[in-house]
């Protein structure tokens, strides 16, 4: 998920996952022996294309804990993409955060102040602004 965030975040057009569905040399495949049934990575991807497809990025930050956040906007709404690969940490919803998304795409209603904790799997936080 960090991955294809942070190329978005970067402008980079097009990304491929090499091991999609060579499992025996694949250290993270993406589907399951059938080739067709997704593994929590495959689903996580389907997960974070659907965070990002559509969006323009407008900047990532990490601060001094090392939490990261990529911000991205899509017809008025504004994404913000936060994680910590150190770390599992309270992250305090920003202003006008309408939901959260976790990374197993479950999204909750929040507001500006709602805690939510991200670690190493990113968090969605979507919002007028």
């Amino acid at each position: 998920m960090r991955s294809y965030v942070l190329n978005a975040a970067n402008r980079v057009a097009r990304v491929y996952w090499y091991s999609w569905d060579l499992l025996r040399i694949s250290n993270t495949p993406l589907v399951a022996n059938d080739r067709v049934t997704l593994t929590p990575a495959g689903r996580a991807f389907v997960t974070t294309r659907s965070w990002l497809l559509g969006t323009r990025p407008a900047g990532c930050s990490s601060n001094r804990a090392g939490t990261y956040t990529c911000v991205f906007r899509k017809s008025g709404q504004v994404r913000r993409v936060v994680w910590n690969p150190r770390k599992r940490v309270a992250v305090r919803a920003p202003a006008g955060t309408a939901a959260y998304v976790t990374g197993d795409n479950v999204s909750r209603a929040a507001r500006q102040g709602t805690r939510v904790y991200a670690g190493m799997v990113p968090v969605l936080f979507r919002g007028s602004r």
